[in-house]
């Protein structure tokens, strides 16, 4: 039990250290149960074991320290995954908690910007630990009242072996892994996608928001948008009209930017500023390019405006230009879908966390997503362009990370938020079995050691018991889904 003692003893300084810093957690109830065995052993080897013929509680503490090692060591591989996940990009994309943009709720938003405050939130205590150390100073004096108790009515004075059977019991298996574990495999799982979850800090966020803000581009990449012609009308100037419809297009701020920045550098097209920029109308933006208006839209923008689109050009998906009322440019844009995305877009209409599409594409639509991502009538819906142009804004200031991303794309985005959900969600679970095995273990030990029945509880037959909990309760919690 020494031997044993000697080679956990991170967990049981841990233990000790916690005591005089006045935060006391299940390490210092391992570290009890610890203790006790080896004082009963003692008594027993030395002939002051009374009369109880039955082998000390040395089993049972050396496997609830195994078990702290374990977690532990759970803790710093998830620590490992996580800031080697941090490393990947010298430039992240941070996940943050947003919760001025949604009344029901805070909301998932993401920007570039730096690692500042992410290892602090990722050393910030978790919900078990939070836990522990509220109740783990009122649980080691019931121990001891139980133990003296049990003494007492059992009438043969072994306080130290009712002190060992009762601290093993409080000291549940799953205790130290109930967090350590599902954080672990949380972060290998997000580290092959190069993300990195804050810790319980960031799974709480991800837990409380109630939808994340979606993009242009995390939608349809820069890559899946592709011009594929286009056809100048009215005996407009070719330069001209790629020069008003680039520099509306680029003043949006959509996904369509690189594509008509490229088509601006291949016809050596200036960049015009744009005034009175309108983008209220679904379907089209409309602004003026020194006194002239340019409308730029959809096909049913334009008829919407008065401006009849002829038949020869009216073609899904292009994008119509008009300068004073008239029309005098059409686009052909394809849309590629990506599997990744449809993959994504699957997943989040079938779970709990609401997309929110902050879309400044025009040609973008509900129908349209529908369409190309072959989903479900009426799953997906967006909000008024006003809105989605004001959420669609990147936050100013840089908010407390909950987690980061090297890797642009939905999938990466939303699996994210998905495992620190699954994360909040299975260590809450986690902790309630493990408390109620713990509470029904010491409840058991203390009856059976008042009425005399130690064979009732021998150290096998506990360590037994405890072992089918902590396998009932990693199973049970692991089976939490995060959606």
């Amino acid at each position: 039990q020494l031997a044993v003692m000697l080679l956990g003893l991170d967990v049981l300084s841990k233990g000790v250290t916690d005591i005089l810093s006045a935060k006391a957690g299940c390490e210092t109830v391992v570290l009890l149960a610890n203790i006790a065995a080896e004082i009963d052993a003692v008594m027993l080897i030395s002939g002051h074991g009374g009369s109880i013929d039955l082998p000390p509680y040395c089993v049972t503490a050396a496997l609830s320290l195994a078990f702290a090692l374990w977690g532990l060591s759970y803790r710093r591989g998830a620590f490992r995954e996580t800031i080697r996940s941090m490393r990947l990009a010298s430039i992240p994309t941070v996940i943050s908690s947003e919760d001025k943009l949604a009344e029901e709720g805070s909301i998932l938003n993401k920007k570039l910007g730096t690692t500042k405050g992410f290892l602090q939130r990722c050393t910030e205590p978790d919900f078990s630990e939070r836990f522990y150390r509220r109740a783990v100073p009122p649980c080691l004096l019931l121990v001891l009242i139980l133990a003296l108790a049990a003494a007492y009515l059992s009438g043969t004075g072994a306080v130290f072996r009712c002190l060992a059977a009762l601290s093993s019991a409080a000291a549940a298996l799953s205790a130290t892994l109930l967090y350590a574990r599902p954080f672990f495999l949380t972060a290998k799982k997000l580290s092959l996608s190069g993300a990195a979850l804050a810790g319980w800090k960031g799974a709480e966020d991800m837990a409380k928001a109630v939808g994340l803000v979606i993009r242009d581009l995390d939608i349809f990449p820069e890559n899946s948008v592709i011009l594929n012609g286009m056809k100048v009308l009215s005996g407009a100037h070719v330069e001209k009209v790629v020069a008003y419809t680039g520099s509306v297009i680029l003043a949006t701020g959509s996904g369509l930017r690189r594509v008509f920045g490229e088509l601006m550098r291949q016809y050596a097209a200036p960049l015009y500023r744009v005034e009175d920029f309108d983008c209220g109308t679904e379907g089209g933006v409309s602004a003026f390019i020194g006194q002239e208006q340019v409308l730029v839209g959809t096909g049913a923008y334009m008829n919407l405006m008065g401006i009849r689109v002829p038949g020869s050009v009216d073609v899904a998906g292009a994008v119509y230009t008009a300068i004073d009322h008239e029309l005098c440019g059409v686009f052909i844009v394809n849309y590629l879908p990506q599997e990744l995305v449809q993959n994504a877009l699957y997943r989040l209409e079938n779970g709990r966390l609401r997309p929110i599409f902050a879309i400044r594409d025009f040609n973008i639509s509900p129908s349209m997503m529908i369409q190309k991502f072959r989903l479900n009538e009426g799953s997906i819906s967006f909000l008024p362009p006003e809105n989605r142009y004001q959420l669609s804004v990147e936050p100013e200031t840089e908010g407390k990370p909950s987690a980061l991303l090297s890797r642009e794309g939905l999938w990466h985005y939303s699996e994210t938020a998905r495992g620190g959900r699954r994360l909040w969600r299975t260590t809450r679970r986690a902790l309630l079995m493990t408390v109620l095995g713990a509470v029904l273990g010491i409840v058991i030990v203390f009856i059976s050691c008042a009425r005399g029945a130690f064979a009732s509880v021998a150290p096998m037959k506990l360590l037994l018991a405890m072992l089918l909990w902590a396998f009932a309760t990693l199973m049970i919690a692991e089976s939490a889904d995060g959606d």
